[in-house]
């Protein structure tokens, strides 16, 4: 295999590619009224996953835009649909952002973009009946001063509140007995975004191919630079230079915390036949007038 490669990076003005509203991943980026549910949880002799069934909570993510001194209300459902009663409690974690999107717990207030010291919700101790749905209200307050004019970001966790059941030992003097008490919890993001704050620096830092005995991967790197959040799309299109032949590889949606960056990797499919083949990486922003994108040229043999 021999791979022969040339990177391009550009910024297309205009909107000669459609900008597709991004949403917030991991529990990655989801549209303001989409619903998560929670996964069966894995058996065991009793089979907990049954009671978690039905519990659901919307939206997933909330989004604030908010000016120095100003504030505003909004607010998260959970819906009980089984047969039990469950008790939670509600708080804030704040967090970084890895490469691969998932969050980094940081000790709340430990960093200027924690979100946690500007926000309240209520209620915080709550008891979700059968059939029932119990809101909570998140306040986000902003101080005055222009010190407070950047984005900062959390996430409200909702954690159900049980009680250890007593452990019931058999055995000797040296027996070591350990006690594990299932229990499920939701995560929203919580996004506070200043509207000056544009978010026009996406850049994309790499953009190369490899291959493996396994398999050939696209890997695309990006940065946000600016002060903005970006709820972001990113697709990479080949084309063969011999044919014209095009495709359009998986898109991905995706948030991109100023300061940080995100890596993405592309399968190229295993069917595509040896030739010169050219991928674009396009990453489109949450400004409708801008997209950044990167070329390389690579061989397959």
């Amino acid at each position: 295999m021999k791979t022969k490669s040339t990177f391009k990076s550009m910024l297309l003005a205009g909107s000669m590619l459609c900008m597709i509203p991004a949403v917030s991943s991991a529990q990655e980026e989801n549209k303001t009224e989409q619903t998560t549910t929670v996964a069966a949880a894995p058996k065991t002799p009793n089979d907990i996953s049954k009671d978690f069934t039905g519990l659901s909570v919307s939206p997933s993510t909330l989004h604030f835009n908010l000016t120095p001194g100003k504030s505003k209300t909004m607010e998260v459902k959970i819906k009980n649909d089984t047969k039990k009663k469950y008790v939670f409690q509600s708080s804030f974690s704040d967090f970084i952002m890895g490469t691969n999107g998932k969050p980094v717990g940081q000790p709340n207030g430990s960093q200027k973009f924690g979100l946690s010291t500007w926000a309240t919700m209520s209620p915080s101790y709550f008891e979700l009946e059968p059939g029932t749905t119990q809101k909570i209200m998140v306040t986000v307050n902003v101080p005055e001063g222009v010190e407070s004019n950047h984005a900062a970001w959390t996430v409200l966790m909702l954690d159900e509140v049980t009680k250890r059941a007593p452990l019931n030992v058999n055995g000797n003097a040296n027996t070591i007995a350990l006690g594990i008490t299932p229990s499920i919890g939701f995560g929203v993001y919580v996004y506070q975004n200043p509207p000056d704050h544009q978010l026009e620096k996406i850049e994309i830092e790499n953009f190369v191919f490899s291959d493996s005995t396994q398999h050939r991967q696209l890997k695309l790197s990006a940065s946000n630079l600016g002060e903005g959040i970006g709820f972001c799309t990113s697709y990479v299109e080949i084309t063969n230079l011999a044919t014209g032949e095009q495709q359009k590889l998986k898109m991905q949606k995706f948030t991109i915390l100023p300061g940080f960056e995100r890596v993405f990797y592309y399968d190229i499919p295993k069917e595509m036949k040896p030739g010169k083949y050219s991928a674009v990486g396009v990453i489109d922003t949450n400004n409708p007038d801008q997209v950044t994108a990167a070329e390389i040229e690579f061989s397959i043999q």
